[in-house]
């Protein structure tokens, strides 16, 4: 325990400025993510890839919320999933004059047309790519 302190501590000397300030600073997902694997709630995307993709898909690229942290393990929470999957909405909601509902409607509507029309445009700029470079 005490090696692996002070690997930490060592890690936080080189990533930052050499004050007592600095060195007390955590980057918060790394740390988020290895107390969860500790913990053992650390949602594995494979699995959920094969049990709700359009969960999976909000967790990776997503904005990192804690609420995913709830969805499998100790602690579990059964309203996570609908908090991750709305946490762009939550994110947006100040920033917009637009009605809770019509971003609601908006979510339910989408559901994976957004995902194919993304992965269509990719297939389209990599048959692009290929037939230029030939």
């Amino acid at each position: 325990m005490r090696a692996y302190i002070k690997q930490q501590h060592l890690e936080q000397e080189r990533l930052h400025l050499p004050t007592l300030r600095h060195t007390m600073e955590v980057l918060w997902l790394p740390y988020l993510d290895e107390l969860a694997r500790e913990i053992g709630c650390r949602p594995n995307l494979a699995r959920l890839m094969l049990i709700d993709p359009t969960l999976a898909m909000s967790c990776y690229f997503g904005p990192a919320a804690a609420y995913q942290f709830r969805l499998e393990g100790p602690g579990k929470w059964t309203e996570a999933r609908e908090t991750v999957l709305t946490t762009w909405e939550r994110i947006y909601y100040p920033l917009n004059k637009k009605r809770a509902e019509e971003l609601a409607q908006k979510r339910t509507r989408s559901g994976y047309g957004s995902y194919l029309k993304i992965l269509a445009v990719l297939l389209v700029l990599v048959a692009v790519c290929i037939m230029w470079f030939r």
